[in-house]
């Protein structure tokens, strides 16, 4: 997968940068992330908040790797075993990067794609299940970073 700033020169160019895990539709145009930097928010954030941020948008990073991989496990039928023995290593270290963190909810969610990778049945039947594990810990890590700095918000205005 390719870096933020690549991403976006690409969706500027309106190429493809990735596909919707949901409906399989071409990705033209980057995602939006909740927007923390403190400039912008017209406050400081306190070095605690700062800290679980770059702790999140670290394992968001990563977590764009597993996303990766379980894409190329769903595309790629001859080296499909590969990517899922990377994408499990891959979801362990995202789990043990946020539970050291504290956020020991996201590491739950994070821990559950490889028991769906190891779980019995049909190979589509797992890669849905693995999308929705993937689509389930980008929506908990944004409304995270959005809660930290909602909450420095409001201890600002205190």
């Amino acid at each position: 997968m390719t870096n933020v700033t690549e991403r976006v020169r690409l969706a500027r160019l309106g190429k493809t940068v990735g596909v919707d895990y949901v409906s399989f539709e071409p990705i033209t145009a980057f995602r939006a992330l909740p927007n923390t930097r403190a400039d912008d928010l017209g406050q400081k954030l306190s070095a605690n908040a700062i800290q679980k941020i770059a702790t999140l948008k670290e394992a968001k990073r990563k977590w764009d790797r597993v996303h990766s991989l379980v894409e190329q496990a769903a595309t790629q039928a001859e080296s499909r075993e590969v990517f899922l023995r990377q994408c499990r290593r891959a979801a362990e270290d995202v789990s043990r990067v946020l539970e050291q963190a504290g956020f020991r909810s996201l590491a739950d969610t994070a821990d559950q794609l490889p028991s769906v990778i190891k779980r019995p049945g049909s190979i589509n039947a797992r890669l849905g299940g693995m999308r929705e594990v993937v689509g389930a810990l980008y929506t908990a890590i944004d409304r995270t970073e959005s809660r930290i700095v909602r909450d420095e918000r409001d201890r600002a205005a205190d």
